[in-house]
């Protein structure tokens, strides 16, 4: 069992009115969990994960948009990705996102402007490409393996990849889009790859550019989970959190943090890997107080 750090709430006119980002002490599962809605940037769920960003035309920065993250680069120079190097590969990879492939330009075949990317070992990897109208594995950055004619700009869509025994060259990867089974290929190797495990996602390429729409990243090979994000509302009065799928979560509270006599308000609550809620007509009656999240394993 462990325990994070408490969240601070704040009562103002009866109401909690301030959302905040628990500092989790990351040390349960090995699964990375964002999404957009929850109102924070892929970076700041793990603070591991690192944007690289070189843009110099507007917008320089990622966007939050309210349900979905906006990457775009309008020239073959910029890039903007977020890269998650703190990895330990499982026996079998599995990568899932949401994404809507907006617009853009390759020079390459094997250098998409919207882009999944693992390095599983040393100069062993795979490559997930999104353009308009389809779907890609490379094995190179010249030479497409797979290719699969499918709507990608028309809505979000749910991408799932799974690499079987992915420190192999030739392991099989199924690629699934909204739960259907659409293309198959295989693990690559060569100098494309890099030389210690590594996942990144957005444009990445000297020879691209484009935009696209994020609603969530998700993957498996986390060293250590990504942190939750924590909400205290009212109107619903509630306690939500993002949380980690079958996993155990306890809700305490502290009225002062002088003192640490933490009690549980709820236990064992059920993690269903979105946000988990829970009521709590307390929130308007018991003062000021502050909360944290204790995660059973």
């Amino acid at each position: 069992m462990k325990t994070h750090e408490a969240s601070r709430s704040v009562v103002r006119a009866g109401a909690f009115i301030i959302l905040y980002l628990t500092a989790l002490l990351q040390t349960y599962g090995a699964e990375y969990l964002w999404r957009a809605s929850w109102g924070v940037f892929p970076d700041q769920v793990d603070p591991s994960v690192v944007l690289w960003n070189n843009n110099t035309i507007a917008p320089v920065q990622p966007v939050l948009t309210g349900t979905d993250l906006l990457i775009q680069t309008t020239a073959p120079a910029d890039n903007t990705l977020y890269d998650y190097s703190n990895l330990t590969m499982p026996t079998q990879l599995v990568i899932e996102a949401e994404i809507q492939c907006l617009s853009g330009y390759s020079a390459k075949a094997g250098r998409p402007y919207v882009t999944v990317y693992f390095t599983t070992g040393s100069g062993i990897g795979g490559l997930l490409g999104l353009e308009q109208g389809a779907i890609y594995l490379v094995l190179n950055q010249t030479t497409r393996g797979w290719t699969a004619a499918v709507n990608t700009d028309d809505t979000n869509h749910l991408y799932r990849i799974e690499v079987d025994t992915p420190s192999v060259v030739g392991s099989p990867i199924r690629v699934y889009q909204d739960g259907t089974l659409v293309m198959t290929g295989a693990i690559a190797g060569g100098d494309d790859w890099g030389t210690v495990p590594e996942i990144w996602f957005g444009e990445g390429t000297d020879s691209a550019y484009g935009s696209s729409r994020w609603r969530s990243f998700r993957h498996n090979a986390a060293t250590a989970p990504s942190k939750p994000v924590m909400f205290i509302r009212s109107a619903p009065d509630e306690i939500a959190w993002t949380s980690h799928s079958n996993v155990l979560y306890n809700v305490q509270q502290c009225a002062d943090l002088t003192r640490l006599q933490w009690a549980n308000v709820f236990t064992n609550i059920l993690g269903n890997g979105g946000t988990n809620r829970v009521s709590d007509a307390g929130l308007r009656t018991n003062g000021h107080g502050f909360y944290r999240l204790e995660m059973e394993k």
